[in-house]
């Protein structure tokens, strides 16, 4: 089992054989990350990001970025950790899951810097809590929204990104709403089940 395409193809391109693989994304607890469904006023847009790892793959320099160029333009909170003392955005200290959930439910946007990841767990909870996302596009992000957010290559192209999103802010948040994670549980049931007629 692996977790994501992007995770195969890095299995591919390191020549690591794998028998028919079942690509199974990571799963959330959705009776703790469920939307609000409460759709944007006009006022100031609420943003959040998150990371518990200050590792520069998880997207620092453009999060340092964004505190010197985008902050404060809006509401913008980052829960958990990061390599530099932010002057705008306001950071959080690591929250347990159920206040997490309530963080990410009381925002407008999650903007998500990280690259490479295999299947990241706050992005799909991001996704659970309804909100729109703006995340890099590297690694399994793509794969995993399936069109269901803005990608963005440099992080300067992200102030016409959030425009976009708070302009049609009600588009963004009904296509996050009406897409649904697959479940793993369901999926590693199937797999076992496959598994045991072959015994």
């Amino acid at each position: 089992v692996v977790q994501s395409i992007f995770t195969l193809n890095k299995f591919k391109r390191k020549k690591i054989s794998l028998t028919n693989p079942s690509i199974i994304y990571n799963s959330v607890d959705e009776n703790i990350f469920k939307p609000s469904k409460k759709l944007n006023s006009e006022k100031k847009l609420k943003i959040i990001s998150g990371s518990w790892s200050i590792n520069k793959q998880k997207g620092m320099d453009d999060y340092h970025w964004l505190d010197n160029n985008v902050a404060e333009l809006y509401d913008y909170e980052f829960v958990g950790r990061l390599d530099f003392k932010p002057t705008k955005i306001a950071l959080i200290p690591p929250q347990n899951q159920k206040e997490f959930s309530t963080y990410l439910r009381n925002s407008d946007l999650f903007i998500f810097c990280a690259q490479n990841e295999s299947c990241p767990n706050i992005l799909l909870e991001a996704i659970s809590s309804g909100l729109p996302i703006i995340y890099k596009n590297s690694g399994a992000s793509p794969e995993i929204l399936n069109g269901c957010g803005l990608a963005y290559n440099k992080v300067e192209e992200i102030p016409s990104l959030i425009i976009k999103i708070k302009n049609n802010y009600n588009y963004f948040k009904e296509l996050i709403l009406n897409y649904k994670i697959p479940s793993a549980g369901e999926k590693y049931k199937n797999l076992i089940e496959e598994l045991l007629k072959l015994k």
